[in-house]
């Protein structure tokens, strides 16, 4: 076993030498980052930057198929879902909670920091997805319920939830429904507006790969008319009415807006449309097939009960027994220069592992550094294995 891992030279850790590969933050394009680095303007005074922004929007419009307006915050995901469910749920409010995994569950914790009521529907397991059944039986059983809330894609157990299958259920509620699709939206193919979703929630840093500082949502118009009609809220930042009033009805900006980090968001969205969505969904799909093989190939068991419950933008093994996850990840990171991600929490501390093939890094070079930088950390801790195994099942998958 491993005891002192000994940090290589600084020139190992150039730009070129580190390969972020957990699901997000991703490793951000030479052109975004580019971006980023322009001489600001002043979107407050600016007379053209509202229309820039209003165009930025309608572009993620593009990507997540929805006609609604799109509100873009400056604030990481999180903010997106913490402004949704404060803005639309009020003291006393049923919520319907879809939970398959700790995002999922979290929802519980911040409707009742909203004083909602969270009615939940759960999995047995964190590697199982929703039962299209168990939520359309908990709808009828909870005529009153206000708001259903579903995360799409579980990062931390790398599951993909019937999103289609569920919001068709959802339709037949008055109830908004909230999405995140922080993991999903612009990995996988989301038809916000087909779907019936009130609200999905999306962030900068993951398959966008841009850096983290940007959260963005679509509204549809009963969603507007929920949070316009809502009473003031103790808070300010994460009011969505403050932006309904100030940006959807007068296109002038509540607050200052984070102008570097919009650069560079803008600067992904063009890169997405110009690989062409469909385009990069394939890529998404054949880089998860070919991972998921890869890992097997190296004696690796994936998470999730079935392939089929594999999310495309995140891949998550079973850390192999007898391997410490956190000195793995170590070993990768100190010694080979590579990222991967675990997990946390009573359920799936310690037990996953987790790749990001998401956005930027859904490329075959990419995966196949992590890979490498995989396989020989394992065996560098024991793990019986068969060195190049993982590149030949990845390229005859791929």
């Amino acid at each position: 076993m491993i005891q002192d891992i000994e940090t290589p030279s600084e020139e190992f850790f150039n730009i070129h030498g580190r390969l972020l590969y957990a699901p997000g933050p991703t490793m951000v394009p030479p052109r975004v980052l580019q971006a980023m680095s322009k001489q600001i303007i002043n979107p407050d005074l600016d007379p053209d930057f509202p229309n820039w922004l209003l165009e930025t929007s309608r572009l993620v419009g593009k990507i997540i198929k929805t006609k609604n307006e799109v509100l873009i915050l400056p604030g990481e995901g999180m903010l997106a879902l913490d402004a949704a469910l404060n803005s639309v749920i009020k003291p006393n409010d049923e919520v319907l909670v879809l939970a398959s995994g700790i995002f999922g569950h979290g929802f519980a914790d911040m409707v009742k920091n909203c004083r909602g009521k969270p009615i939940v529907v759960a999995t047995d397991g964190y590697d199982e997805v929703l039962s299209v059944e168990k939520v359309k039986e908990a709808l009828d059983n909870h005529p009153n319920i206000t708001a259903i809330t579903l995360v799409h894609c579980e990062t931390p157990s790398g599951t993909l939830n019937p999103l289609k299958e569920i919001c068709k259920v959802c339709q037949k509620s008055d109830a908004i429904t909230i999405v995140d699709a922080v993991s999903s939206n612009g990995g996988t193919d989301i038809l916000t507006d087909e779907f019936g979703i009130d609200i999905n929630l999306g962030a900068s840093q993951k398959v966008f790969s841009a850096p983290p500082g940007i959260a963005f949502m679509s509204l549809s118009e009963r969603a507007i008319e929920v949070i316009n009609e809502r009473e003031s809220i103790p808070t300010f930042y994460s009011d969505l009415s403050v932006w309904t009033k100030s940006w959807i009805k007068n296109r002038s900006l509540p607050f200052t807006h984070s102008i570097s980090d919009l650069y560079a968001f803008r600067e992904s969205v063009e890169i997405i449309l110009e690989e062409g969505l469909e385009n990069g969904f394939r890529r998404h799909k054949r880089i998860s097939k070919a991972i998921i093989a890869a890992g097997q190939a190296m004696g690796l068991e994936l998470y999730p009960k079935k392939n089929d419950y594999v999310s495309p933008t995140v891949t998550a093994f079973k850390v192999p027994t007898g391997i410490d996850f956190e000195k793995l990840m170590l070993l990768m990171w100190k010694k080979y220069g590579v990222l991967i991600a675990g997990a946390w929490g009573p359920v799936l501390g310690g037990r996953v592992l987790r790749l990001g093939n998401m956005g930027f890094g859904a490329n075959p070079q990419f995966a196949l550094i992590a890979l490498a930088a995989l396989e020989k950390s394992l065996k560098d801790f024991g793990f019986q294995i068969k060195l190049g195994a993982a590149n030949e099942a990845f390229w005859e998958n791929y």
